[in-house]
């Protein structure tokens, strides 16, 4: 996997490689967003109705505040979810 030069992480960042859509279920995103006292995710992706659809899905539900972007034919657009 390769990470674009513009967003490469900083030293000390955690980087999660995910298996399958879900990223809660395939890696230990839980308690990395647990550990870092996070209520908001910010999501990007090119199909909204896959893989990003399914982390708002399957994501905890302490998360209070989820927004996510879809990145297409130069055209994106912000989606807030409210998950209850």
């Amino acid at each position: 996997m390769e990470i674009h030069p513009g967003v490469t992480p900083k030293p000390g960042e955690v980087v999660l490689t995910k298996k399958r859509t879900g990223p809660f279920t395939t890696t230990n995103l839980n308690e990395v967003l647990k550990n870092l006292g996070a209520d908001t995710l910010i999501l990007f992706g090119i199909a909204t109705q896959g893989c990003v659809l399914t982390t708002v899905r399957c994501g905890p539900t302490w998360i209070t505040n989820w927004w996510w972007y879809r990145i297409a034919a130069q055209t994106p657009r912000a989606k807030k979810c409210t998950v209850s």
